[in-house]
């Protein structure tokens, strides 16, 4: 069967105004891989058991190619040089998402991502504690930690019905405000390769 021209242009009309008529929620799952040697040699992803980040958010379309949206990034890394020790990291990540290419049916799209990064990071662990100078218990202590800087991406999506496509990028982001001089954890950025599936609401 022959598509003509205008009965293709109707179908991207009406696509792009069913999906401007509708928000997006975010799922992925990815692997993340620090930018310091220190962070990425002395500490291990342990998110809940396994090797990964969760991320998760809301997208809203603005014009055909550009949305705006809300990412929640979450990682928890354990310390290899000391037991019981670990760091969570929970991101806000504000975005801007947006097509590098116009949209086709069944067609694979490019987007490119930029962001802004505020997170907290908690750092978790156990101290040995007395009170009468002898006997010695371990007692679970915490910290929270602040920090924000922005973050790039470059991802490809794979529409599988009008509101709904699978996706996977590449997620670059950097951090500037929690400097060790001055008591903080530093730049804990890296780069994150994720896969994860966008539903239309």
């Amino acid at each position: 069967m022959v598509v003509r021209p205008s009965r293709l242009s109707a179908q991207m009309e009406n696509e792009t105004k069913l999906t401007s008529d509708h928000f997006f929620i975010l799922l992925s799952i990815g692997g993340y891989i620090p930018i310091h040697d220190s962070y990425r040699i002395n500490y291990e992803t342990q998110t809940f058991g396994l090797p990964i980040e969760i991320d998760g958010g809301l997208l809203f379309p603005a014009s055909e190619r550009l949305s705006v949206g809300m990412q929640l990034r979450y990682k928890r890394r354990e310390a290899s040089f000391v037991p019981d020790m670990s760091i969570a990291t929970l991101e806000l990540e504000p975005m801007a998402h947006y097509y590098l290419d116009k949209p086709r049916p069944d067609e694979l799209r490019i987007y490119g991502l930029l962001s802004i990064l505020l997170a907290r990071e908690t750092v978790a662990g156990n101290i040995e504690s007395t009170r009468d100078g002898v006997k010695t218990i371990s007692v679970p202590v915490s910290k929270g930690y602040y920090n924000i800087g922005f973050g790039i991406g470059l991802g490809v999506e794979y529409p599988v019905t009008t509101l709904s496509a699978l996706f996977a990028d590449v997620h670059f982001g950097t951090y500037f405000a929690d400097a060790t001089g001055r008591g903080g954890l530093g730049n804990l950025g890296g780069i994150t390769i994720s896969i994860g599936y966008k539903l239309g609401i």
